[in-house]
């Protein structure tokens, strides 16, 4: 399917970026804008499911959401990008990277985890506690309803199940020949714990101050500059 998406700025060189669960492309980056020059054009679709990009089928979500970009940027007549991932939307990122390598000029990870952390039978009791409780709350809800499809709920079931998070994807997509950036907040630390040797051999990795999983949210200037500087360097 092509994604609903917001277009911004005209420049040569095009950013993509993929947004986290239950978030739209203009919820989670809209505060990133102001950073970015004229000299990038910035791409932010709705992932499948979310915001104005109805679907009728949520499952192998990672593999159908990463297809569902590659149809969008090829209607958009766009044949290389420099991606950029936050949480459920790094992890789509990797999927496409893995698929369509050729249209990736650099990726960029955050919110990601590349092996099992010690605690994680904890984290994933700890989240599938938290989105019960945003099922409770009317409130939560009625925001959720505002901005997504009717049948959003369908995107929590998929992260119900204990092994449903990746983790060999995301090792998989360092053993590519890519430009890899991975940024992570220095209060997160059950990603920080998974980016051991091997990944700091295959990725440039940057951690950033007063901010954790949703660096996006926590600290946008230091993430959207983190971002710049990478894709700068590399000429």
């Amino acid at each position: 399917m092509i994604l609903y998406t917001e277009d911004f700025g005209h420049g040569e060189e095009t950013v993509i970026f993929l947004h986290s669960g239950l978030q739209t492309g203009l919820t989670d980056f809209e505060k990133l804008l102001p950073y970015f020059d004229d000299r990038h054009r910035i791409l932010l679709p709705d992932l499948r499911g979310h915001g104005k990009s109805v679907c009728d089928s949520l499952e192998n979500y990672f593999e159908n959401a990463a297809d569902d970009l590659a149809e969008t940027v090829k209607h958009l007549k766009i044949k290389n990008m420099h991606l950029v991932g936050v949480s459920v939307g790094a992890l789509v990122a990797v999927h496409f990277a893995l698929k369509y390598k050729s249209s990736v000029k650099s990726l960029t990870l955050s919110g990601l985890m590349f092996k099992e952390p010690h605690n994680y039978i904890e984290l994933h009791k700890n989240e599938v506690e938290m989105q019960s409780k945003v099922l409770e709350s009317k409130e939560t809800a009625s925001y959720f309803d505002n901005i997504h499809p009717p049948d959003w709920r369908q995107f929590l079931d998929i992260t119900r199940n204990q092994s449903w998070y990746p983790f060999s994807k995301n090792a998989e997509v360092l053993e590519e020949n890519l430009p890899v950036h991975i940024i992570t907040g220095s209060e997160s630390d059950h990603e920080l714990e998974t980016i051991d040797e091997y990944v700091n051999e295959r990725a440039e990795v940057s951690v950033i101050d007063k901010g954790g999983h949703l660096l996006n949210h926590d600290n946008p200037e230091a993430f959207s500059k983190s971002i710049m500087e990478y894709i700068q360097g590399m000429g």
